[in-house]
C-alpha cells in the first residue's frame, strides 16, 4: 500500500477525486465498485465532487456500496446514506440501480452485529483494514451473491478518520 499524506481535508478529498477519475478514465470499458462510508472527510469529498467535478466523472460506470451505516432511516441526520444522498447522489447522474446502501432503518438480523461494531471501533486503522481485507477475501471465496456484492470485487475502498486517513486502493492501482 502506498501512503499519501495531504496538508488538509480539502486537498485529501480533491486528490482522491482526481485519482478516482484518472483510474476510471484509464479503463473506459470497466465498471468500478467503490465502497463508501460516512464521516466528515467523505462528506467534504461528496460535496466537492458534486459541485466541482461532476462533469468529469463517468457516473454510469460506478457502483457504490456502503461499508457502514447507523440504525436510522435515511432522513435521519445520523444516516451516512442520507448524508451522501443530499450531498452527491441527489445531484449527479449516477443510476439508482448502481447504489447499494445498507438499510439502517431495518432491525439488525442478529444481535452480534453490535458486538462486531464495538470490536471494530476499538481496532487501530491498520487492524480494521486487515480485518476487512480478510472478510472481503472470505466473502469472495464463499461466492454468495448477497455476501459478495454481486460477486464483484471492490476496486476502491476509502477509509476515513478525523486525522484525514481517507483512502486505500488495491495495489494494482498504485
Amino acid at each position: 500500500m502506498r501512503l499519501s499524506v495531504f496538508p488538509s481535508s480539502m486537498e485529501t478529498a480533491r486528490s482522491l477525486i482526481f485519482h478516482l477519475v484518472d483510474i476510471m478514465n484509464a479503463e473506459p470499458d470497466k465498471t468500478f465498485n467503490i465502497a463508501v462510508s460516512g464521516g466528515s472527510t467523505p462528506a467534504l469529498m461528496f460535496d466537492l465532487w458534486a459541485n466541482e467535478y461532476a462533469d468529469i466523472t463517468p457516473w454510469k460506470r460506478m457502483k457504490l456500496y456502503w461499508v457502514d451505516e447507523r440504525c436510522v432511516p435515511p432522513e435521519d441526520s445520523d444516516s451516512n446514506y442520507g448524508m451522501m444522498r443530499s450531498l452527491l447522489l441527489g445531484i449527479v447522474p449516477i443510476p439508482y440501480e448502481n447504489v447499494y446502501r445498507i438499510r439502517g432503518e431495518e432491525k439488525p438480523a442478529k444481535e452480534g452485529r453490535f458486538e462486531l461494531v464495538e470490536k471494530l471501533e476499538a481496532m487501530a486503522p491498520e487492524e480494521r483494514f486487515a480485518f476487512w481485507q480478510n472478510e472481503l477475501s472470505r466473502c469472495i471465496r464463499c461466492n454468495l451473491t448477497l455476501c459478495c456484492w454481486e460477486r464483484e470485487m471492490t476496486d476502491i475502498l476509502p477509509l476515513s478518520s478525523p486525522d484525514r486517513r481517507l483512502c486505500s486502493l488495491p495495489t494494482r492501482f498504485m
